[in-house]
């Protein structure tokens, strides 16, 4: 059911200070969570013999009251953890202090030397706020020892704001690994406003104590909240609370999160209900369903990809070259977005033939894999399915070999070549074509064609893979010529006019079309100036019958993609016609499947205006939806992300030269550079007193500080990006897109 926030009334406190939320909340006695008791001390520095005597006093009285045999020693002021400022990662919490007036008394004077550091007066400075303000003050901490998880969580994450989710980021066995950014822990992404019962929580049973408990501290201070918390024997534990800086665009939007928290709620449970008939659906499994159409695509353009590749086209293609017939759609939509069904996807690459036992055996063995490494999500052809005979069985075998044989038939690649040289006379006259129903049908066979030379492109780059290894196979694949390296030829050598003649039915978005093409946004196609030597230019893009077929394959898959493109822009330019002449908006359309379209057009669509006005709720609903990458067992309400290439914060695209930087390294200029670090360290603070475009860190979870701290200052960064780091830290300059998610580098 859903669940609010509790009703119990609170005097509110001030949100300043850190030791008055925490010593207000530990008298309260909620249940569900603990708070370690805590003591403010008084004096700060030892100056002076009278001093030292007075805080000796203090502190062995804490030593006596305490049951722990050990402390946290932590800083806590007027201005820390406002909603201002949040002062993440200025001051560092001395742990794991021992019971004695000496340790306490020299633990309590690193942290006060802490707040007379330029790194902290640099930072009051940068804010625009007063140090004589900052009323700078410390409290001990009952230190609690051998945790089974200890982390941070967010009222929303940083990455796209929302409010009907929590961030949690957690590491075992550790109160700190996560905050200090030495570890990137597990990420999950929890809805607030459902009961976690056994099965949703995925093995966590602490999650609906945190819920609960987030609710409670949302309502207590009136705002998004950051915590630190741990778990120790099965309890919930609170160790820091404070708000969570938001500007007040996020703020509104954070906000009008809980408009739609019941609708939403209802929403989710019915979606999970219908994704739960497929244990393990991904975003990047196969056909990439993300990668083409984005995280929350329109109505027409779920629809448009679904048409094109997953409701049986791409099934269809396979079963043509040998594989396992698959009757069902390969993808599967989530609210509106799609999914690619593990199961169904691997089903239709496995040979036909194979025995129903055999075929569930391997689709068990392809889930396992997958659940120990969610990222391998985006590469399940390579990393997860079986593809030849030598990766098979022996009783499976004899199947895989009559696959491969169709695979490698001569009379099977004149067939394929030939039907890209017929779609290149199609396309040749396509501005002839006007009929809708004429175009979509071309598109499909289309995409079934591409479907076939992409399969061969890859099978013959696994074969080659095995015989010859890397180092040869990306020689050979260096001859392939792409339409991309083309297109970089003839920004070189055409005219802007001749650009917009060859490149103009291209669009950013390619399967969007109500995204606006390059012909009529000339100015984002334009020429590159200057004089360039010829060997500076690729070879055309021309396929040869006695060339090796990995390269012929990879080739026609590159030009049969981007003749389908000609086809979806004429798509568009006929539907822009028509609806125009019909007096109504072309983005309308996006709201409409494609059938819906059809009938439209024909003047068969009764009651256009209810189902827009239905449509564009149902889309307002959706966007408040974070959806997982990978759905397991229809979980729509904690699941993981996946953070192999990392956490993006910001949303500004940036490119510049790439500086990385070790600790030592404090004289290097970083103006304008993208900064790459090791870890998420708040050790490398003093990047941020350059002019730097972003940073990206090798280690760190979506909550550390580093991250916090690029949120604050509006910073484009990517924090725990373990699967491109190495390759970066050879790169002279990259560009981070946190819009996509993505790093590219030279």
């Amino acid at each position: 059911m859903c669940m609010k926030s509790r009703k119990k009334e609170v005097v509110k406190v001030s949100r300043g200070a850190k030791f008055d939320n925490l010593n207000y909340l530990q008298n309260l006695n909620q249940s569900g969570f603990c708070v370690p008791r805590v003591w403010g001390v008084d004096l700060l520095s030892a100056e002076t013999e009278e001093v030292v005597q007075e805080l000796d006093v203090q502190l062995q009285a804490i030593i006596q009251e305490a049951s722990a045999k050990r402390f946290a020693v932590r800083s806590s002021s007027a201005l820390e953890d406002s909603d201002k400022a949040s002062f993440a990662g200025q001051f560092e919490s001395i742990l794991n202090v021992e019971a004695s007036v000496e340790a306490l008394r020299e633990a309590i004077d690193q942290v006060y030397r802490q707040y007379q550091s330029a790194s902290v007066q640099n930072y009051l400075t940068e804010l625009g706020l007063n140090s004589s303000d900052y009323g700078f003050h410390i409290f001990v901490q009952e230190m609690v020892s051998e945790v089974e998880y200890g982390g941070v969580a967010f009222s929303t994450s940083l990455d796209r704001i929302n409010g009907n989710y929590l961030s949690v980021n957690f590491d075992v066995g550790s109160t700190d690994s996560v905050t200090s950014g030495l570890a990137c822990g597990r990420h999950l992404m929890v809805f607030k406003h459902v009961e976690l019962d056994e099965d949703r929580s995925v093995g966590f049973t602490f999650l609906e104590d945190l819920r609960q408990m987030m609710l409670y501290l949302e309502n207590h201070f009136g705002a998004a909240i950051d915590v630190e918390f741990c778990v120790k024997d099965s309890a919930l534990c609170l160790l820091q609370v404070r708000p969570l800086v938001l500007n007040e665009e996020q703020l509104l939007i954070y906000n009008s999160g809980f408009e739609v928290a019941d609708s939403l709620s209802v929403s989710l449970q019915t979606i999970s209900i219908q994704a739960a008939k497929h244990p393990v659906l991904g975003d990047m499994i196969d056909i990439n369903p993300r990668e083409l159409v984005g995280e929350n695509p329109s109505v027409f353009t779920a629809d448009l990809y679904g048409y094109m590749f997953v409701d049986s086209v791409v099934a269809d293609a396979r079963r043509q070259l040998g594989y396992q017939h698959v009757s069902e759609p390969l993808a599967i939509k989530v609210a509106n977005k799609p999914y690619v069904s593990l199961q169904r996807s691997g089903l239709s690459l496995l040979p036909d033939g194979l025995s129903d036992y055999r075929v569930e055996s391997i689709s068990d063995s392809y889930r396992a894999q997958l659940l120990e490494d969610l990222s391998l999500q985006s590469s399940v052809e390579f990393d997860v399915y079986q593809v030849s005979a030598q990766q098979a069985e022996k009783s499976d075998i004899e199947f895989f070999d009559v696959l491969e044989q169709g695979l490698q038939s001569q009379d099977l690649h004149q067939e394929l070549m030939q039907e890209v040289r017929d779609l290149e006379d199609f396309i040749s006259e396509i501005k002839s074509v006007s009929r809708i129903e004429f175009l979509l049908e071309k598109l499909q066979l289309a995409t079934n064609l591409f479907t076939k030379v992409a399969r061969l492109a890859f099978y013959f780059r696994h074969l080659n893979s095995l015989e010859y290894g890397e180092s040869v196979l990306n020689q050979k694949l260096s001859q392939v010529v792409t339409v991309s390296s083309q297109f970089v030829n003839d920004q070189k050598t055409l005219s802007h006019a001749e650009l917009l003649q060859k490149y103009g039915h291209l669009r950013p978005s390619q399967f969007d079309i109500f995204v606006p093409n390059y012909a009529a946004t000339p100015d984002m196609l334009k020429p590159i100036q200057g004089l360039f030597d010829q060997e500076d230019l690729q070879p055309s893009n021309e396929v040869a019958f006695d060339q090796d077929p990995l390269i012929v394959f990879s080739q026609a898959r590159e030009q049969v993609k981007f003749l389908f493109t000609h086809i979806i822009d004429r798509i568009a330019a006929v539907l822009m016609r028509e609806v125009s002449q019909m007096n109504l908006e072309f983005e309308l359309l996006k709201y409409l499947k494609i059938s819906e379209v059809l009938d439209l057009l024909s003047g068969n669509l009764s009651d256009l205006g209810s189902l827009l006005e239905d449509r564009a709720q149902e889309h307002l609903l959706q966007t408040n939806i974070v959806y997982p990458e990978v759905v397991l067992d229809g979980n729509m309400f904690v699941f993981e992300k996946i953070m192999a290439h990392g956490t993006f914060v910001g949303s500004k695209v940036v490119e510049a030269p790439v500086v990385c930087l070790s600790r030592e390294m404090v004289d290097v200029d970083l103006d304008g550079k993208i900064v790459l670090l090791e870890a998420a360290d708040p050790g490398f603070d003093f990047i941020f007193a350059s002019d730097i475009k972003g940073f990206v860190t090798k280690v760190g979870g979506p909550n550390s500080h580093m991250a916090i701290r690029a949120h604050e200052l509006g910073l484009t960064a990517c924090i725990g990006n373990t699967a491109q780091f190495d390759t970066l830290v050879l790169s002279t300059s990259i560009k981070i897109d946190p819009i996509n998610n993505s790093i590219d580098h030279d």
